[in-house]
């Protein structure tokens, strides 16, 4: 008599990247990722706002996002912020989780075995199987905590708004404006904007203004320079703004990035 067992494996190949800033930024996934993946907060704190909500996270945090899922990230750390990410490629068959904060595998424990598995990448094959035994481990672990999604597709007219905006941030366009590029009128865009994507057009339009000023002010620009190329016309209104998305003021993050910091 045989008796054969088969099993296809859910997870096929992952990949740790450590990550290291010395200054306040912003991750802009809002064309959506491929892979789901877990992060780890070392250093730091951040408002990951995706398309189920708002998650604060701070240090000693495990979170989860799952794949195809639009998001940003605002963080900030003094003197630096730090985190891991642990992306990975799931079969069809894996249902597709909601983002979350995994309370139970946050603290140093989770954070001593990332280390682990960073070690193991220039090791021998015994210290590569222990690496996968530690990421199934973890898998396994976060499985339990996880809900199914409930995220809904967004609508052609939200992403044409945020095309729209995109394209016209550095400008003075208005809710009106926006609403006329989705077909839409103003209080239909301003919910379906607010169901699909959690935030409203108008901080939508101060985020992508901001993330393109942080960008000048890395390459040198000066903070009304910055202010004014992004549409801002007020430096106060610019510096306001900026010190809430992105936690420090302007001149702040501008001298974190000068040559030698």
């Amino acid at each position: 008599m045989e008796t054969r067992s088969e099993m296809t494996v859910p997870i096929t190949q992952w990949n740790l990247r450590h990550v290291r800033y010395s200054l306040s930024h912003l991750c802009d996934g809002s064309a959506g990722k491929p892979e789901p993946l877990f992060g780890f907060v070392v250093r730091g704190e951040a408002r990951l706002k995706h398309e189920e909500g708002e998650t604060a996270l701070k240090e000693g945090d495990f979170f989860f996002l799952p794949d195809r899922e639009r998001y940003r990230t605002f963080w900030s750390g003094d003197p630096f912020v730090e985190y891991y990410i642990l992306s990975f490629a799931a079969a069809p068959s894996v249902p597709r989780f909601a983002p979350a904060r995994i309370r139970e595998l946050g603290g140093e424990g989770t954070l001593a075995a990332l280390r682990q598995m960073e070690g193991a990448a220039s090791g021998g094959l015994k210290d590569q199987a222990e690496a996968a035994a530690i990421f199934f481990r973890l898998y396994s672990e976060a499985l339990a905590q996880l809900g199914e999604g409930t995220r809904r597709a967004q609508s052609q007219s939200v992403l044409t708004a945020r095309e729209f905006i995109r394209a016209h941030a550095s400008e003075s366009c208005s809710v009106s404006e926006i609403a006329r590029a989705a077909c839409l009128s103003e209080s239909r865009l301003y919910h379906l904007f607010r169901e699909e994507t959690g935030t409203t057009p108008l901080a939508y339009k101060n985020e992508v203004r901001v993330e393109r000023a942080a960008a000048l002010l890395r390459e040198g620009a000066t903070i009304w320079q910055a202010a004014l190329a992004c549409g801002f016309g007020s430096e106060i209104y610019f510096r306001r703004v900026f010190k809430q998305l992105m936690g420090v003021t302007p001149g702040a993050y501008r001298r974190r990035c000068a040559p030698g910091n």
